[in-house]
């Protein structure tokens, strides 16, 4: 099995949510430096977790409502449009590992460079 067969070009961390997410951003940036393209931030189902959206160059939400099928549907083609848009790197927001949510962070994994 390959496990970066989802990779983006663009390095693709995970944050992990705690009480201060604000640390895990400040690594996962510092990790790639200033890049041109500054940092992206995926969000799948909607919930930013109070993450200052100021700090990210573009902000993707995959379902506004919450809802795994519509994000699943639209994960591989968000992925590739958030490579080519040359990011410096993209941090994806985790969900809850239940049903489809486990399936979508499983991609999530196999396409990342480290979790933060």
């Amino acid at each position: 099995m390959l496990t970066k067969h989802y990779a983006p070009t663009t390095p693709l961390y995970i944050l992990q949510l705690t009480n201060s997410s604000v640390p895990g951003i400040s690594r996962a940036m510092r990790a790639e430096g200033d890049g041109d393209g500054g940092t992206a931030l995926l969000s799948l189902d909607g919930n930013l977790g109070g993450i200052p959206l100021d700090k990210f160059a573009h902000v993707e939400i995959l379902s506004r409502t919450g809802n795994l099928e519509e994000a699943a549907s639209k994960f591989f083609e968000t992925i590739r449009q958030l490579d080519a848009m040359h990011f410096s790197a993209i941090v994806a927001i985790p969900v809850k590992e239940k049903g489809l949510g486990a399936a979508l962070m499983d991609r999530l994994r196999r396409g990342s460079q480290s979790v933060t």
